[in-house]
């Protein structure tokens, strides 16, 4: 489909459903290289800079144990908004009626391979889509983030979105969700103290409202190559979320996380 200057669903502006922060936010869980080049498939890491709050020392000092990551899949939403002028406000996102793929050609949405790493966690292993087997994230476990002072890198090799150039997409930003563990509890356990959760909050067991990083996921965008067409003024910036289904359904770590009770 060649659209050019696809417009949002509805001519009010529609809330958006998550208020994401920046990518750059100062100790936060991140990917080392948060921006990519359309087609780019480039060696990346999830950084995990601090562990979980520590009652005692006012600090965020309690090793992280195990950490869980995850990509949006084919039933991921998506949003768009009119992109604006450096320096301006942005505008809000809005939900988009159409697919995906209007923006993004072929394989619409990441899936990735673990780069095989025992530098911090000795176990690890790839997340999978149930139905097709398609790679929807990891997770890595049994090991030991000292909480300060210390970072730890888990390698990934994401595979290539292209930007679709018959769009007016400037750039498709992909939103994760990810869990850092300091200790292994049930849901209604949760706390500063025992996880930190950087997912966007859709309405998932996960969410983790009230807590440190709530709403505050890392994301990964794919930049256009080419100049937009100058029908599309500054072009389109292209939201995909997971849903909180797929995030209830892939964030877990089967048989470890978290707990029953």
């Amino acid at each position: 489909m060649n659209n050019k200057k696809v417009r949002p669903l509805a001519l009010a502006a529609i809330a958006s459903a998550v208020a994401l922060a920046s990518q750059g936010a100062i100790a936060h869980t991140r990917l080392q290289t948060p921006t990519v080049a359309s087609g780019a498939n480039v060696y990346n890491a999830t950084a995990t800079t601090h562990g979980c709050h520590n009652a005692v020392t006012n600090s965020n000092s309690t090793p992280v144990i195990a950490t869980s990551v995850v990509f949006p899949d084919e039933s991921a939403t998506v949003q768009i908004r009119d992109a604006v002028p450096a320096g301006q406000t942005a505008n809000d996102y809005v939900a988009y009626e159409g697919s995906l793929e209007d923006f993004v050609d072929g394989g619409a949405v990441f899936h990735p391979d673990k780069v095989k790493s025992r530098d911090v966690f000795n176990s690890e292993d790839i997340k999978r889509d149930p139905t097709t087997s398609n790679s929807v994230g990891f997770y890595a476990k049994d090991g030991s983030l000292p909480g300060l002072d210390y970072i730890s890198l888990l390698p990934f090799r994401p595979g290539a979105v292209f930007v679709n150039e018959g769009s007016c997409a400037k750039s498709v930003q992909y939103v994760l969700a990810i869990a850092d563990i300091c200790k292994v509890t049930s849901k209604t356990k949760f706390s500063d103290e025992v996880v930190n959760l950087w997912t966007p909050a859709v309405g998932s067991d996960f969410d983790g409202p009230g807590l440190h990083g709530f709403n505050s996921p890392a994301t990964l965008t794919v930049t256009r190559s080419t100049p937009l067409d100058a029908s599309c003024g500054l072009g389109q910036e292209v939201r995909v979320v997971p849903t909180a289904a797929q995030i209830n359904r892939d964030l877990p770590i089967p048989r470890y996380w978290p707990s029953a009770r």
